[in-house]
C-alpha cells in the first residue's frame, strides 16, 4: 500500500508538467466505496491521469453501492450522468435492461481496441456477460467467499486436516468445544455468502431459468433446495451453542469476532482479508480455505462478488475514446496487481493473477489469498455456477435475511420461514418482470 501511494505522489508531479497541462477531456467516474478503499481508488485515478495527457478522470465517491446506483439513475434522467459508474454485482440485470448503457464489448469494438476477453477469469466474466458471452461491463473490484480458519485454535483441539464439507466443519466444531474453545464459528446472516454460494458450489438451482439468466419469468426454488437443509443445519448449530450468532447492530460483526481472535472460523468475503491481517492478535495464526460444500455434492466454483464498471450512453466520441483508454489501462497486468495488493480484492484477469504469482505477491502472510482465485477458477463452469441474474436482488437478499432471523429466533419453523421467503421473493420478481414487460435479458 505504501509503495502504491508513493507511486501516486510521483504521478502527481508528472501531472504538473507542461505536457500534462494542456486541456484534457473530462471523464466522470462515480463509485460506491468509502474510507481506505476510496483513497485507493483516488490514487488509482491520479495514476491514470498522469499516465497520459489527453484525459482527466474525475473520480467521485457516492457513499455506497446502492446510493451510487440511485444517484446515477436520477442523473441519467436529467442528462447529468457520469461516463463510468461502479455498480455492485447484483445490479447487473437492472443495468442490462435499463437501455442506458453502452455495452463494454461494443464500446471497445467501436473504438478499434482489441481486448483479449478470454484473459478475464471465466467465472468473473460469465457474471457480467450476455448469453453470447459478451461482456457488458468491466469487472473491477472482484471478490469471492472463503472460510477463515484460526489454525491456533485448530491446533489446540488437535485438528490437523481442514474441513471440506459443512459436516466435517461441524465435527471440528464439536472437537474444539470439547477442547475448551468457546466460539468455534462466528455467524451472521449473509445471503451473499451462504444463500447464493451454497447453491453455486453444489451446482444446484436457486431459481428457475438457470437462476434467471434465461428469462424474466423466474421463480425462486430455495425452500426445497439444498438451502433448506443448510438453514436447518445452521439453526441446529445455534441451538446447540456450536456457533455464535452475531446479530446486526450487535456491536461486533462475525468477521471482527474472527479477526479479534475470539472465534475459530468464519465464512465471508476475501475482501476482509486485509482487515483481518491487521487485527489478528500476534500470538495467533490463521488462513483461509475454500468455502465448504455439503456431503454428497461435487464441488464447483464459487461465484464473484464486488462490482464492475458500466459506461453510460450520451457522450461524444472523444469521451468514449478516453473511457476505452482507461479500461485498457485498467486491464494491464501491472494495474491488476497494484489494485489487488492495495485493496485485497482479487485480480480479474488470468494474466494479472499470473503476475502476482510470479512476483511473489502471494508469499508470506498473504499466501492463502490464492484460495479465493482458485475457488473462482475451480473446475468447469456450468450454467448454474455463473451466479444469479435476478431483478431487485438487494430486496431478495433482505427478504432472506428477515425470514432467517425469524427462523433463528424460533418464531417460525425452517420450512415455514423459507416458504414465506420464496412467496415474498416471487412477488418481487413478478413486479420486476412487469416493469420490464416486453424486454428480454441480452
Amino acid at each position: 500500500m505504501q509503495r502504491f501511494l508513493c507511486a501516486a505522489a510521483a504521478a502527481a508531479l508528472l501531472a504538473a508538467s507542461p505536457a500534462a497541462a494542456q486541456e484534457k477531456t473530462k471523464i466522470d467516474f462515480w463509485y460506491g466505496l468509502t474510507g481506505q478503499l476510496s483513497k485507493v481508488i483516488q490514487t488509482f485515478c491520479t495514476n491514470f491521469n498522469a499516465s497520459q495527457a489527453d484525459y482527466e478522470l474525475v473520480c467521485t465517491s457516492q457513499g455506497d453501492y446502492d446510493t451510487a446506483l440511485q444517484n446515477a439513475i436520477a442523473a441519467y434522467r436529467s442528462n447529468k450522468q457520469p461516463a463510468i459508474l461502479q455498480v455492485f454485482e447484483i445490479g447487473t440485470a437492472t443495468m442490462m435492461l435499463s437501455g442506458a448503457v453502452y455495452p463494454a464489448y461494443q464500446l471497445m469494438d467501436d473504438q478499434g481496441v482489441k481486448v483479449d476477453w478470454d484473459d478475464y477469469v471465466g467465472s468473473i466474466k460469465n457474471y457480467y456477460a450476455d448469453t453470447k458471452g459478451n461482456l457488458w461491463s468491466f469487472p473491477f473490484n472482484s471478490s469471492t467467499f472463503v472460510l477463515y480458519v484460526n489454525t491456533t485454535m485448530f491446533d489446540k483441539a488437535g485438528i490437523k486436516d481442514m474441513p471440506n464439507t459443512w459436516q466435517e466443519l461441524e465435527a471440528d466444531m464439536r472437537q474444539m468445544k470439547a477442547a475448551g474453545i468457546k466460539c468455534t464459528h462466528a455467524y451472521e446472516i449473509s445471503p451473499a455468502t451462504q444463500w447464493e454460494q451454497t447453491h453455486t458450489i453444489a451446482n444446484v438451482p436457486l431459481a428457475t431459468n438457470n437462476n434467471g439468466y434465461d428469462g424474466l419469468d423466474t421463480k425462486l426454488l430455495y425452500d426445497k433446495s439444498i438451502f433448506r437443509n443448510h438453514v436447518a443445519m445452521l439453526k441446529n448449530w445455534l441451538d446447540l451453542g456450536l456457533a455464535t450468532y452475531y446479530r446486526p447492530k450487535s456491536g461486533l460483526s462475525s468477521r471482527e469476532a474472527f479477526g479479534h481472535g475470539e472465534c475459530a472460523t468464519y465464512a465471508g468475503s476475501i475482501a476482509g482479508y486485509g482487515a483481518t491481517l491487521e487485527e489478528m492478535p500476534k500470538d495467533q495464526t490463521w488462513k483461509v480455505i475454500p468455502l465448504p460444500t455439503h456431503e454428497g455434492y461435487t464441488r464447483h466454483n464459487t461465484s464473484v462478488g464486488g462490482a464492475s464498471l458500466w459506461t453510460f450512453k450520451g457522450f461524444d466520441a472523444k469521451t468514449y475514446k478516453g473511457v476505452a483508454a482507461f479500461y485498457t489501462w485498467l486491464g494491464k497486468p501491472e494495474q491488476q496487481k497494484a489494485f489487488s495488493e492495495a485493496t485485497g480484492y482479487i485480480p480479474t484477469t488470468n494474466s494479472g493473477y499470473q503476475l502476482m504469482l510470479d512476483s511473489g505477491s502471494y508469499s508470506g502472510p498473504r499466501e492463502s489469498m490464492r484460495v479465493a482465485m482458485e475457488s473462482l477458477r475451480y473446475g468447469e463452469a456450468t450454467p448454474l455456477t455463473r451466479g444469479m441474474r435476478l431483478g431487485n436482488m438487494a430486496q431478495l437478499r433482505q427478504i432472506v435475511t428477515e425470514e432467517m432471523e425469524k427462523i433463528f429466533a424460533g418464531t417460525v419453523s425452517v420450512d415455514d420461514g423459507l416458504a414465506s421467503g420464496v412467496r415474498r421473493s416471487n412477488e418481487v420478481l413478478a413486479r420486476f418482470a412487469q416493469g420490464y414487460a416486453g424486454k428480454q435479458l441480452p
